[in-house]
């Protein structure tokens, strides 16, 4: 069981996990691009299987967290806590100041994880999503985290 940057060899399961957490999910042709810079994506591995991933944005001062899920049959389980520990610790290794997001209103769970790690609400970006739903902007000043 561990966290290590995605290969290729993992697209086909990522896009499944993808395609179960969200109503609008990502395109496959869009996960590729991801395994160079400016991302950083990873996945959450048990006994060879990915059972959840996040894709971090490495900005300059503020990185930005651009999806981040959990397989449904493996929720509540830590994987979530685990991959955003993971991703915050490599936002401060590479000396960020802020780690951004922006997350459904609706996803309680999501924020309820977020605001658990210490991200803040920063604004609403009126109906960003396709299904006109709104996204709530929040961001960790990652000089006040300790993990």
């Amino acid at each position: 069981m561990g966290i290590r940057k995605w290969k290729e060899k993992d697209i086909e399961a990522i896009v499944e996990i993808e395609n179960q957490s969200f109503t609008d999910p990502w395109q496959e042709s869009l996960f590729k691009p991801l395994l160079k810079p400016p991302y950083t994506s990873i996945v959450f591995e048990e006994d060879n299987a990915v059972l959840g991933y996040a894709v971090l944005f490495d900005g300059v001062y503020d990185w930005e967290l651009i999806n981040i899920a959990v397989s449904p049959t493996h929720k509540k389980r830590g994987v979530g806590r685990a991959l955003m520990k993971d991703c915050i610790n490599r936002a401060k290794k590479a000396n960020a100041d802020r780690l951004l997001l922006e997350v459904r209103p609706s996803n309680a769970a999501a924020v309820g994880l977020y605001r658990a790690f210490g991200f803040k609400d920063d604004g609403v970006r009126k109906g960003y999503y396709a299904d006109g739903e709104d996204a709530l902007l929040m961001s960790l000043n990652l000089s006040t985290v300790s993990i």
